[in-house]
């Protein structure tokens, strides 16, 4: 006698937003990491399964220098791994992150960067030269209790507005 089956929710590590150039350009947004969610998922017991929780990635903060986000870190329940989520994009392309599941950052408008893309959709398209982008939606899992947004996408940042990010996870 023992579990046999067990229900799970697996999020990638998001990616860290990227670092922007000495006011004059500025950061995109770090992407979602994938997420996996099932019901019923077979075990064995008395087995011991590997879980791997996988970091976030780091934004580095260098002033007057531009660089990338670093990329999360997979995660693991046993043989199930999502991916992470891309870094945010350097201050000449502006374009945010993609994420674990392969949704596109936004890109950048003028000196305003896009938002990382979400594992439930791409990452926002700055409106203009001074707003940020919004991160993409996540994913919404009731697993904990209460509905939550997981792998979403952070916002780019602008001169006068940043995007608005969306679930973490």
């Amino acid at each position: 006698i023992g579990v046999t089956q067990v229900e799970y929710l697996i999020v990638g590590g998001g990616g860290g937003g990227s670092v922007g150039k000495t006011a004059t350009y500025y950061g995109s947004g770090g992407a979602g990491g994938e997420v996996k969610t099932a019901t019923g998922e077979a075990v064995t017991p008395g087995t011991t399964y590997t879980i791997t929780v996988g970091a976030g990635g780091t934004a580095l903060a260098i002033d007057g220098i531009d660089l990338d986000g670093n990329a999360g870190n997979s995660s693991s329940f046993g043989a199930i791994s999502t991916s992470s989520g891309g870094g945010g994009g350097l201050y000449n392309t502006g374009a945010g992150g993609t994420s674990g599941n392969s949704n596109a950052g936004g890109a950048a408008n003028g000196s305003a960067a896009g938002g990382g893309g979400g594992n439930g959709g791409t990452g926002g398209a700055a409106p203009n030269s001074t707003t940020g982008g919004a991160g993409g939606n996540g994913t919404t899992s009731s697993i904990s209790g209460p509905s939550l947004s997981y792998g979403g996408g952070g916002g780019g940042t602008g001169s006068s507005t940043g995007g608005t990010g969306t679930g973490g996870g």
